[in-house]
């Protein structure tokens, strides 16, 4: 009995949803809102209910993106009032070295000529793994004044993953939905500190635990668990295919927005690259963490006006083609839930 948490990110928290809905053969919700968006209108975890008769539940699999984070990039060329304003996250995640990686790394380099001194081997020492610190890493100078790195998780997207990791341990161990034993459980994210740190908020909440666990990643520029064209080519041609269709862009076209384009002065562009772009992550960013103080002339109607014509134009590109964009992006995650379900039912 598994809980399998795979933690993926991408752009935009609704994509994996529409994904899912297009997938299902369902129209996607057409009035989105922020709130939706920020993940402040529940998980649905206390809608869940326990199996019918007949059913046993031996596994969960959950699939959430990363928690409440800073911009990816400076937002001063879309919000103005973002430049100069500080943002503060909670201290770096330590850092230290691996007891027994570094008696096997020592004892493996300690014969070595390590160059340190010419023509002399430097004894390390018994003593060095013993010496081990233990250390935080602290952003300073950065692109974003304050301590925080760009797209580093707040101290909310913490708080938002330990309060899902509570939830979902009160309702698959403290027998609500399921009984399944706590300790059990294997994590998949993405290598960005934000999706790691989320990871480890909801592993830690639902399983607290001192001992040593194990967290599945592989090289961001390689990982199949966002819309990668690295790994799959083909992507930017779908995509390409279903925006130049004709019934596409007269619905692009009637969607432009004279307030949002007055409001945000002149230069900018609701053309195709909208959706991809830094206005989405900036707006978004700023209502997330509560700071709508750095949206300017945006109002809050706007930037729900902003998120639904993204929508849109997302459900459009997932649904052409018969689903071909939804299909190709989600089968690596379906195929990798489907193993884990193998691997730990076998059948």
């Amino acid at each position: 009995m598994m809980l399998n948490v795979f933690l993926t990110l991408h752009h935009v928290l609704t994509i994996l949803t529409l994904v899912w809905a297009v997938l299902l053969g369902k129209e996607p919700v057409e009035a989105a809102a922020s709130p939706r968006y920020c993940g402040t209108l529940g998980s649905g975890v206390d809608r869940l209910r326990p199996p019918g008769p007949g059913w046993t539940l031996t596994q969960v699999q959950v699939v959430a993106r990363h928690g409440a984070r800073t911009p990816v990039a400076d937002c001063s060329q879309w919000l103005p009032g973002t430049r100069g304003a500080r943002w503060t996250c909670p201290v770096g995640h330590a850092e230290r070295i691996d007891a027994g990686l570094l008696d096997d790394a020592l004892a493996d380099a300690t014969a070595l000529p390590l160059g340190v001194v010419a023509g002399v081997t430097v004894e390390i020492g018994a003593d060095a793994a013993a010496a081990r610190a233990t250390y935080r890493k602290i952003y300073e100078g950065g692109a974003l004044p304050g301590n925080c790195e760009t797209g580093q998780l707040l101290a909310e997207g913490f708080a938002q993953h330990a309060a899902l990791g509570r939830a979902l341990r009160d309702a698959y161990v403290g027998g609500r939905v399921g009984a399944l034993p706590a300790e059990t459980v294997a994590l998949r994210s993405s290598d960005l500190s934000r999706t790691r740190g989320s990871a480890e908020a909801l592993a830690d909440a639902f399983s607290p635990s001192a001992e040593r666990r194990v967290l599945q990643t592989t090289d961001f520029a390689e990982d199949w668990i966002y819309p990668n064209a690295n790994e799959c080519p083909a992507l930017p041609f779908l995509e390409t295919a279903a925006f130049a269709d004709p019934e596409f862009r007269k619905m692009n076209a009637s969607d432009d927005d004279a307030g949002l384009r007055e409001a945000l002065g002149p230069g900018y562009d609701l053309g195709l690259a909208m959706a991809g772009g830094h206005l989405m992550d900036c707006s978004l960013t700023a209502v997330c963490a509560r700071r709508d103080g750095l949206l300017g002339a945006v109002t809050r109607r706007q930037v729900d006006e902003l998120l639904a014509r993204m929508e849109r134009r997302e459900a459009w590109k997932l649904r052409y083609a018969d689903r071909r964009y939804a299909k190709t992006v989600a089968a690596p995650l379906v195929d990798a839930a489907r193993q884990r379900g193998v691997a730990v039912d076998g059948d």
